[in-house]
């Protein structure tokens, strides 16, 4: 069942309700149907549709399609495509904040167990090995993190390349792992690599390209070094803008971290108009119990002390 280039433009970036939900609906029909009746290319697209989702920063939606999605899956015997599924769920629920929930820890490891690890297995087991060490690294469990991510990195190095986009997700895993032990500079210069392999490869408008400025700010930020970590946030702050919906809560993060930014140099009263603007779209986003809300709000008691 191939789709149209109309109906790709609609379920790429859905920007009101009723798409969202059709798009999902699309997608669990669609893909649950080709599953079955062994046609791996509408699967195949559907797949393609979601990772830009999740490029797109949209968690919450990749984590609806691909819960429906797995959840029907028949687990007999998986197929490969039910193991691209899980690994898209297990990333969306430590992406949205869910890493120490015992659910995302027990399907990070139950998809790593699906794949072949050894030396002959190729770049398949990738995407678990990165998923089950963000998971790690977010609990706090460095040493068994960094085994998992540095046997990502090392199968990256082979396939398909250093200077390749897949070896630039891989390396940013190891950087945010760094950044949490405390290796400040080796989280820098990762970082740094992360952004010289996307950027020319992204273009300057990209949200992946706006995710790797904003790391690397904060591992300047880390270092000491506010001045330049304030010219990264403004120019992630840029980037978001234009290339997410006006809305979009990704761009709200950035004008908080601009404020934060400012705060810390000492500019309190700049800092104050980037945090009411990131509290607004924060509250009109997500509602007024929302845990961005609730920091912005936090932060900004500490700015009017």
């Amino acid at each position: 069942m191939p789709h149209s280039p109309t109906l790709s433009l609609i379920l790429r970036r859905p920007r009101s309700a009723w798409r969202g939900c059709f798009a999902l609906a699309w997608l669990v029909v669609v893909a649950g149907t080709a599953s079955a009746a062994g046609d791996p290319a509408p699967v195949a697209d559907s797949l393609a549709i979601v990772r830009g989702w999740l490029a797109d920063g949209e968690y919450a939606r990749v984590e609806s399609v691909t819960r429906r999605w797995w959840e029907t899956a028949p687990k007999v015997a998986p197929r490969p495509r039910d193991h691209d599924v899980l690994d898209l769920l297990v990333e969306s629920l430590w992406r949205l904040g869910f890493a120490t929930r015992s659910e995302t820890s027990a399907l990070a490891v139950a998809a790593l167990a699906e794949r072949d690890t050894g030396a002959a297995a190729g770049p398949e087991p990738v995407p678990a090995l990165l998923n089950l060490g963000a998971v790690r690294t977010q609990k706090g469990e460095l040493t068994e993190a960094r085994v998992l991510l540095e046997h990502a990195c090392a199968i990256r190095r082979r396939y398909p390349g250093t200077d390749s986009l897949d070896y630039a997700a891989a390396l940013q895993e190891l950087a945010a792992l760094e950044m949490r032990a405390g290796a400040l500079e080796a989280a820098r210069d990762g970082f740094e690599h992360v952004l010289a392999l996307r950027r020319p490869a992204l273009g300057p408008h990209h949200p992946l390209v706006a995710w790797s400025i904003s790391n690397l700010a904060a591992a300047l930020e880390a270092l000491g070094d506010f001045v330049g970590a304030l010219a990264l946030r403004q120019e992630c702050l840029r980037v978001r803008t234009r290339a997410l919906p006006a809305n979009h809560p990704d761009v709200a993060r950035a004008l908080s971290a601009v404020a934060n930014n400012h705060y810390a140099l000492g500019d309190f009263a700049r800092a104050r108009i980037y945090e009411q603007r990131a509290m607004a779209m924060f509250e009109r986003n997500e509602g007024s119990d929302s845990r961005d809300l609730a920091r912005a709000l936090t932060s900004m008691s500490g700015r009017l002390r």
